[in-house]
């Protein structure tokens, strides 16, 4: 009977809080209400009145490098640069996310434990007046004093798991998944001794072909003891480095509400519209000092690339990431 009520597809989620953002608006209130409204509208039709005036998220990579060579990331394909995120620059974004106001920022892409200096940016980026503060790990380097600076200042962690049993975590992610598991339950543990209720805890899981058996068990496992899974859909990166001609056999279907959100800063200070690695063919910006997200949210090229998604004509690197592994994989 579980079998048949768990989600596979891309998106969709067990919360035992029933609905999220009607959790999290009663935990953070009106202003979140408001940046959550936002944010819906940019995935209907109406992000084609009027564009946001600035950016809804941030997006930050701190490290251009993992712990893990996951066999399904993007990662296990490329070249790591080893790149972290300069100290002063960072605390230049984190002036211009409060001085604009920004509501929402997260840590991914790179694994942003992996910085030297990872628990003292994740509490400087907790003081900088954001209303929902998320970091993607894979979890493995979550000791007890990165779990405090956690605590301290996220709104949710992202942990990244995709297995219930240690040899099939082997197989995909090539990491210990006991030390996980010793390492979620510890964040769980502290968090309640804390009396707390944020940050909220999801766990996500990647469906595909060699963990698809487990999911049912790692619904069993976690349901009641983290705030919400995710399940996801495998896609491939493949083609991100050679980009292919692709027709869009239904033009009119094509809608991406990432450039009506979101801007990307990697390591290296690189800005882009999203943070799917296809965005490595869409630089918009080198960050520097003085350098304005209000400037490159509105400049010619982001403006270029929501229009583009308007006139059902995205780039090449937009129809490789929405239809490339489906077209070729």
């Amino acid at each position: 009977m579980l079998e048949n009520a768990l989600p596979v597809e891309y998106g969709e989620r067990l919360c035992r809080h029933g609905d999220l953002d009607r959790y999290l608006i009663e935990l953070f209130g009106d202003a979140y209400r408001a940046y959550r409204e936002k944010w819906a509208l940019t995935c209907s039709d109406k992000v084609q009145e009027q564009d946001n005036p600035l950016p809804l998220h941030v997006s930050l990579e701190l490290a251009d490098r993992c712990n893990l060579r996951c066999v399904f990331c993007y990662r296990h394909l490329s070249e790591q640069t080893n790149a972290a995120m300069d100290a002063g620059m960072f605390r230049e974004i984190m002036q211009e996310i409060r001085r604009l106001g920004i509501p929402a920022m997260d840590f991914s892409l790179g694994e942003p434990l992996v910085h030297p200096q990872a628990g003292e940016l994740i509490r400087l980026a907790g003081e900088s007046g954001v209303l929902d503060f998320i970091l993607t790990t894979n979890g493995l380097l979550l000791d007890d004093a990165m779990v405090d600076a956690c605590l301290d200042s996220l709104t949710r962690i992202h942990i990244s798991v995709d297995a219930v049993t240690p040899e099939t975590y082997k197989k995909l992610r090539g990491g210990d998944l006991l030390r996980l598991e010793r390492n979620i339950h510890n964040f769980l543990d502290r968090r309640e001794k804390r009396g707390m209720k944020h940050p909220l805890v999801r766990l996500s899981f990647i469906v595909m072909d060699s963990n698809r058996h487990e999911i049912g068990a790692f619904v069993e496992k976690w349901q009641h003891l983290v705030d919400y899974i995710d399940f996801q859909t495998y896609i491939s990166h493949d083609f991100v480095d050679g980009l292919a001609d692709i027709v869009a056999p239904d033009p009119s279907a094509l809608r991406c509400p990432d450039p009506f959100r979101y801007l990307s800063i990697r390591a290296d200070g690189g800005l882009y519209p999203c943070c799917t690695f296809y965005s490595k063919h869409l630089l918009l910006d080198k960050f520097r000092s003085g350098l304005s997200l209000e400037s490159v949210w509105n400049s010619p090229r982001m403006t270029a690339l929501r229009q583009s998604f308007r006139d059902k004509a995205p780039c090449k690197a937009c129809l490789n990431c929405l239809l490339g592994a489906t077209q070729q994989g």
